[in-house]
């Protein structure tokens, strides 16, 4: 869900939410209690942890929320370990053929992450010049998302996606 973040939205240009999408949108302090459960001993995986961790912590503290105590995965810092330059979302997605639409927004950097992550926590540095030409030449191969809309969540094909409940 898009959320109100009861100030200016910022760069608009870069991640396409404009101030009037918002309007009406529940706030932070309105979700978080269905996302502290949602992610009640689950492991939470970004790319570029480092920029949205402290961002998402923050929102827990000034909404006098207690504080996230889960282990978190970051497939850029893998991608940077097994040698991708750049190791940005869009370049990692492409290098190893799978999609990123809607870049620099919550949902579709949320499912390119879900799919780019089963994938770089599987190579060694081995691989990695491998699977990268693998990915060029065969970019038909079935991709994976996670499936949100799971009790469980798992591994799906892409035809069997299912869009992320919007919390309410």
């Amino acid at each position: 869900t898009l959320l109100d973040p009861k100030q200016d939205v910022g760069a608009t240009h870069l991640h396409g939410v404009a101030q009037e999408d918002v309007i009406g949108a529940p706030t932070f302090a309105e979700i978080s209690s269905t996302l502290t459960q949602l992610l009640a001993g689950r492991v939470l995986v970004a790319h570029n942890i480092a920029f949205d961790g402290p961002m998402l912590r923050e929102e827990f503290v000034r909404n006098s929320k207690p504080q996230l105590e889960q282990p978190w995965l970051c497939t850029a810092t893998q991608a940077k370990s097994l040698g991708f330059r750049p190791y940005r979302l869009d370049a990692c997605c492409e290098a190893l053929g799978l999609s990123l639409v809607n870049a620099h927004t919550a949902l579709g950097d949320a499912r390119a992450t879900a799919e780019l992550f089963p994938r770089i926590y599987d190579l060694s540095s081995e691989q990695v010049d491998f699977a990268v030409t693998r990915a060029q030449l065969t970019s038909s191969e079935p991709s994976l998302m996670l499936d949100f809309g799971d009790p469980e969540p798992r591994l799906l094909s892409r035809d069997t996606w299912r869009t992320a409940p919007v919390l309410s």
